[in-house]
């Protein structure tokens, strides 16, 4: 089976369809919504494998849109013998148009803690006045945003402003027969008994859900936190992102617990009222920030970053990974080496 082009080009990801989706985890990295240019060595199969692994340690939470993540499957289903260890087959889900975003620490320098700064909320949530600088929270927040797919920066909003957001969501959906009767789909994830009828049932249906994800994102970020922190690191926030299956059952997608889409730092060196040590994504954005000057397009064509510091970064994604999970990069690539040759093999594509 040939997938030909992916359908779908993220700043990392590319997505080719057939009945499924086959999901591709590049070395191509970004800053500020905006791709730079080269590749970081190993950081597509560190994104890709570290989401896998958290994927699969928390299906008892909530479904995932994983369908296969073995060579031989994968190889039957199209994917290519130099996608090794960066590839997943998924089910088609429609992607919720929220970032789902939990918070545990304070980050004096982070732009999403604008409001807390002028009025000492954040996303509508009052917290205690005079944090300093990567204090942890009374409690971990849910703080929500939009999803910006045109471009544009995404926004923090309330769980009030989510939920009205999310009725038009699912008025949108109802409004395109997605849930008519004759096509027998219902909303399981929210238990519903029939497909809704009005717009009153849609929006019966967006609060319910919302305060399902609120629920079950706040377990998965628990039980990161967790683990992590027996792994002697720190899940200071962390975003994740949903979608409804064919069957409208609520799941997790894209990727998750990654050092593109969470802050870790460590246990041991954490010290209330500094910057703490970036042991993810951090590492680059900084340099980009405050050595090259670069804050997005705005300021000119995305800037070269210089191998060394890209070979850091690698290295960061590197570690992290053994740290949460135990295994090097050259144990990681020897063991997938392995898989994919004997699923070759086991295919003729190999003699």
């Amino acid at each position: 089976m040939n997938l030909g082009n992916p359908i779908k080009q993220g700043k990392v990801c590319d997505v080719y369809a057939g009945n499924y989706f086959l999901m591709e985890r590049t070395d191509r990295f970004s800053v500020d919504d905006a791709n730079l240019p080269g590749t970081i060595q190993y950081k597509g199969l560190i994104l890709n494998q570290i989401s896998k692994k958290w994927m699969e340690m928390t299906s008892h939470i909530v479904k995932n849109h994983l369908l296969a993540t073995d060579a031989k499957t994968l190889l039957i289903l199209g994917a290519k013998p130099d996608q090794i260890g960066r590839v997943v087959a998924t089910e088609k889900c429609i992607p919720i148009p929220f970032e789902i975003i939990w918070r545990r620490y304070y980050i004096e320098k982070s732009g999403s803690w604008k409001s807390y700064k002028e009025n000492g909320t954040i996303c509508g949530i009052n917290l205690p006045p005079g944090l300093k600088n990567s204090q942890e929270l009374p409690i971990p927040i849910f703080t929500p945003s939009t999803k910006e797919d045109n471009g544009g920066h995404d926004v923090n909003i309330s769980f009030a402003e989510m939920k009205v957001r999310m009725r038009k969501f699912i008025r949108d959906l109802y409004s395109e027969s997605i849930f008519s009767p004759s096509s027998g789909n219902y909303i399981n994830c929210v238990r519903c008994e029939k497909a809704p009828t009005s717009e009153d049932d849609c929006d019966k249906v967006a609060d319910t859900l919302s305060e399902q994800i609120v629920r079950i994102s706040g377990g998965l970020y628990d039980f990161a936190y967790n683990y992590a922190y027996k792994k002697g690191i720190i899940l200071a926030d962390t975003k994740l992102e949903f979608g409804l299956d064919s069957n409208f059952e609520l799941t997790l997608i894209d990727e998750a617990f990654t050092p593109d889409s969470s802050r870790f730092w460590s246990v041991k060196d954490y010290e209330v009222g500094v910057d703490q040590k970036s042991m993810d994504k951090q590492y680059l954005r900084d340099y980009v920030h405050n050595v090259l000057n670069w804050h997005g397009l705005q300021d000119g064509p995305a800037p070269v970053v210089p191998g060394g510091v890209k070979r850091a970064v690698s290295q960061i994604y590197c570690d992290i990974f053994e740290q949460l999970f135990g295994a090097s990069i050259d144990e990681l690539t020897e063991n997938l080496l392995y898989e994919w040759h004997v699923a070759q093999m086991e295919l003729g594509i190999l003699s």
